[in-house]
């Protein structure tokens, strides 16, 4: 890559004129390309560009509505803060193209989006919903959890025992370690566990010929991708919705759906439509990152064979294993907001309900912020920003940390040698994308 990437271009003369920095059409088509995320190289090659060419850079792709590229740590963290200049949910929430919005509008959703979700809310509202549940999260209830989360990690770490040496460690332990304990919290089955993976696989991969339904890609056939992606939330609408109907009027202890369904929001009872999506967003992205990030953990001892033996021999250095996956993974690409009033942002002129990608997988590599920043090391200090910041930072972030640490304390010491048996492949997806395959041979101690 190299500056070529960008083209700049005069804006119109003001008083207080100034440049506009567009990405080239191959860079802005690449940003939004899913098939760019599954090739890491290629997307830190692009991002890195993008940070050290122009950090704050106008993308106008083929097929989308143009928006602007933040690429810089501190300038995601600033955006992220300011919900009231920057808000969530008056317009995308993530990257959709016009085909796409133009089947949502047609569907009289009151959003660009399929349901909303506590992503989509802000101010007041989002507080009101977010309270709803931020205690069931919180540190001192998660540790009233403690027990059922390590008896799940020993069942997993067991299971993979029992497997022979060999298995397929994204879809096979880290898919469904954290699914397990999340439906756990929100009253699912164990026997729908498998549904719920298959229909969170088939919609935030929905790019992915081997993952989604229509075994399509999206970039050949939009319009059969679309119809299978609708076609799955509605199954999956239908059986949260049944979920709600069971828990109305019947609140059980221990369960999250029961609480979300007997809900009082503003002096009024939730609406069907508002509890099904809180639990839609439980459902998703209650496991998903976690099991991107824990995939990517492995990846990292499959990697370096002295990390294994450091964290044996030095367990109090897990933590900072579970931190730097997250970071090195960072399974949520980016989010959009939309500016509320013109301002500034690097120089760069945000005009009132301009689009703004905050990309989160170029933050997490931001050299400004940290040393080395394409090394996994489990020792470094500075955090990472994948879980998001301000309002709409992650309600499940310390139950994320909590089950991956509790993993990989149950498991490291376990283990003697592990490696990879194969090449380890990432999801199609320009939103939501870890490893799906990632083979691994080992050895138990």
């Amino acid at each position: 890559m190299c500056e070529s990437n960008f083209v700049i271009i005069s804006a119109a003369p003001k008083a207080d004129s100034h440049m506009t920095a567009i990405l080239s059409k191959e860079i802005a088509n690449a940003i939004v390309d899913p098939n760019t995320y599954a090739d890491d190289g290629r997307l830190h090659s692009i991002l890195t560009d993008i940070r050290n060419g122009t950090p704050v850079a106008l993308a106008e792709p083929d097929g989308f509505d143009p928006f602007w590229v933040v690429s810089r740590y501190d300038d995601v963290r600033q955006v992220s803060l300011n919900n009231t200049l920057f808000a969530s949910g008056l317009k995308q929430l993530s990257l959709t193209s016009k085909i796409e919005l133009a089947k949502l509008r047609a569907m009289g959703t009151e959003l660009p989006v399929l349901a909303k979700t506590l992503i989509s809310m802000g101010g007041d509202t989002h507080r009101e919903y977010r309270f709803l549940t931020q205690a069931w999260f919180q540190p001192a209830s998660l540790r009233q959890r403690a027990d059922q989360i390590t008896t799940a990690a020993k069942e997993f770490v067991d299971k993979m025992a029992g497997m022979g040496g060999y298995v397929d460690f994204a879809p096979d332990i880290a898919f469904v370690y954290p699914l397990h304990i999340i439906m756990g919290i929100l009253g699912v089955p164990r026997e729908d566990e498998p549904g719920i993976l298959n229909w969170t696989k088939q919609l935030l991969a929905s790019d992915d010929p081997e993952m989604n339904r229509s075994g399509a890609s999206g970039a050949n056939s939009e319009e059969e991708r679309l119809r299978a992606r609708f076609e799955v939330f509605s199954e999956f609408i239908a059986y949260l919705e049944a979920l709600r109907q069971s828990r109305v009027g019947e609140r059980q202890e221990g369960d999250l759906a029961s609480i979300i369904a007997n809900a009082v929001i503003s002096n009024a009872p939730i609406s069907p439509e508002m509890a099904v999506g809180y639990y839609l967003i439980v459902a998703t992205a209650g496991h998903d990152t976690t099991a991107a990030s824990t995939a990517c953990a492995m990846w990292a001892l499959t990697q370096d064979r002295a990390l294994l033996p450091k964290l044996k021999a030095h367990p109090d250095l897990i933590p900072g294993l579970v931190e730097e996956s997250v970071r090195w993974a960072t399974p949520v690409k980016h989010f959009l907001r939309t500016a509320t009033s013109s301002t500034q942002l690097r120089g760069q002129q945000i005009a009132k309900d301009d689009l703004l990608m905050l990309s989160y997988s170029s933050a997490n590599r931001d050299e400004e912020k940290f040393d080395r920043p394409f090394e996994f090391d489990v020792e470094r200090k500075l955090g990472q920003i994948a879980f998001g910041y301000g309002a709409h930072i992650c309600l499940g972030q310390h139950l994320a940390r909590l089950e991956m640490t509790t993993f990989w304390e149950t498991l490291i010491p376990r283990l003697k040698s592990v490696e990879a048996a194969g090449p380890a492949r990432l999801i199609v997806s320009n939103l939501s994308s870890g490893l799906k395959t990632l083979p691994i041979r080992f050895e138990f101690d």
